[in-house]
């Protein structure tokens, strides 16, 4: 848990458990390897290359952003992006989960490219996961799962979903099919 403030140069890699409450600026590249959770938690800030290179990368963890994700390139391959924080810079998506928290939902303040499997939540009163995107949307053959949460909504004929959100150009999203419904296993991972 950093509660402070750690400057790096070089390369974090985390392979088990990393929850940041204060501020992180790395300066090269941070990694988060296969069955890790990587935390920005709410507050919290995590920069990848402050001056102009770094990435963050994951690699099969988990990454959950409350607070704020910043890098010049964040890649998720295999792995699972959950919170309702924000990303800002171009957002790569090779076979990811992503799963937005019920209200604000995550924000991408940049562009996404690639292909991902989405968990769209629906809530009490109709509250959904929402994605914001603020640059482009280019996706490949994905999905989009809608999961009733526990607290017993059922949605209503004529009920509409404005998951997504992109405020510039959106390419791919014809081609997403869409599910009801979930197995016990993706359940308990995406709670």
């Amino acid at each position: 848990v950093n509660r402070g403030q750690i400057s790096r140069i070089f390369t974090l890699t985390n392979r088990g458990s990393f929850d940041n409450q204060g501020r992180l600026d790395d300066y090269g590249f941070i990694t988060n390897t296969s069955g890790a959770e990587f935390v920005v938690a709410e507050g919290g800030t995590v920069e990848a290359g402050p001056f102009g290179f770094g990435e963050y990368r994951d690699f099969g963890g988990i990454t959950q952003v409350d607070g704020r994700l910043q890098a010049n390139l964040i890649q998720l391959q295999g792995a699972w992006l959950k919170g309702h924080g924000t990303l800002v810079g171009p957002v790569a998506l090779v076979g990811a989960e992503v799963a937005p928290d019920v209200g604000t939902g995550l924000t991408i303040d940049g562009s996404v490219t690639g292909n991902a499997t989405f968990y769209i939540t629906w809530s009490g009163a109709g509250l959904h996961s929402r994605l914001n995107v603020t640059g482009d949307l280019a996706l490949q053959p994905g999905m989009v799962y809608f999961v009733l949460s526990p607290d017993g909504y059922v949605p209503q004929a004529g009920d509409r979903v404005q998951w997504l959100s992109v405020g510039g150009f959106a390419q791919g999203l014809d081609a997403l099919p869409y599910h009801a419904g979930l197995d016990a296993e993706v359940r308990r991972r995406h709670q």
